[in-house]
């Protein structure tokens, strides 16, 4: 297994990859650019997760934002207890139904859902304000 860094946390290859299929799947390449381009700027959009900034004062939690978010948008196909045929296509191994494995798999969850990218949920889904706040959320650690 070869590991992959991102602020100090290590992702094995093998979950990038096959979540970089998923998102090429569901509309596109997860290159870290916001659906419809864009400049990066000091308030987005940012060309990469790494680039995307915590805002000073984020009060946003796992507790107060993140779990809400997951469960609302994301663990009716990506959670750890649902079989093959109930995950409408999404791989076993991306599993964001808790906090950890949403911290493991930041940057993949950036890239698909927050600050303006818009390839998950592919039914349509959170608010362009809810994307941000993952945005910031994910941004600061999610907490």
């Amino acid at each position: 297994m070869v590991p992959v860094v991102r602020r100090s946390r290590w992702v094995p290859l093998a979950l990038l990859t096959a979540a970089a299929a998923v998102g090429t799947a569901c509309g596109g390449p997860l290159d870290g650019t916001p659906d419809g381009g864009g400049d990066a700027s000091p308030d987005g959009p940012w060309a990469t997760f790494e680039a995307r900034p915590c805002p000073e004062g984020s009060i946003l939690t796992w507790g107060n934002f993140g779990y809400a978010f997951m469960y609302d948008w994301c663990t009716g196909c990506h959670h750890n207890d649902l079989e093959e045929g109930m995950r409408q296509g999404a791989p076993p191994e991306i599993n964001l139904d808790t906090q950890r494995a949403v911290r493991d798999l930041a940057p993949l969850v950036w890239a698909a859902a927050a600050d303006g990218h818009t390839r998950m949920p592919p039914a349509g889904g959170p608010t362009e304000e809810e994307r941000r706040r993952l945005g910031e959320w994910l941004a600061c650690g999610a907490p």
